[in-house]
């Protein structure tokens, strides 16, 4: 009796066959939710090592270790800023490529450039960007579902693409 192969070479599932340079490939099924559903899950964007410079920065402002101004690093939950983030449920750092320009033109966002494009065409353009970390052990740090276009303004283009990237 031999065994069925698996459906996906541990190289696929885990995105390395996908992530080729500045590029990930979305499959036709994941373009096909995308287009049914409004969202899709993408696995293995960003190995872990190349998660390191992202890791780095995202610590670095969780630290304080860089400076934001006033309302840009706050509690999502309640808007409270310029106190102790120690007491946020969750710390929103607002525009963190602003505050740590090196963050500009790095690999994550060329490839959810790459993966925008799949998904809503030529013409996409970062818009704005966005650092969430909820409190371990909150039960008030909920940051439930939703859909981000209900809240913007009307425009001509409507074509939107939000690319989160969980950080450990």
């Amino acid at each position: 009796m031999t065994k069925a192969k698996p459906a996906q070479s541990a190289a696929s599932s885990d995105g390395s066959a996908r992530r080729l340079g500045d590029e990930y490939i979305v499959s036709a099924d994941e373009l096909a939710r995308f287009k049914r559903d409004g969202y899709v899950h993408l696995r293995g964007v960003m190995s872990e090592s190349e998660m390191k410079v992202i890791d780095d920065a995202y610590d670095a402002f969780l630290d304080r270790r860089i400076s934001v101004e006033g309302r840009d690093f706050n509690d999502m939950t309640t808007g409270e800023f310029g106190t102790d983030p120690a007491n946020y449920a969750i710390v929103n750092v607002m525009l963190p490529r602003k505050y740590l320009p090196s963050l500009q033109g790095n690999l994550f966002e060329r490839r959810a450039a790459s993966i925008a494009k799949q998904l809503c065409g030529d013409g996409m353009v970062i818009d704005f960007d966005q650092l969430l970390a909820k409190q371990p052990f909150r039960n008030d740090a909920v940051f439930a579902w939703h859909q981000d276009q209900a809240y913007w303004i009307d425009t001509p283009d409507r074509r939107t693409a939000t690319c989160w990237l969980a950080v450990d």
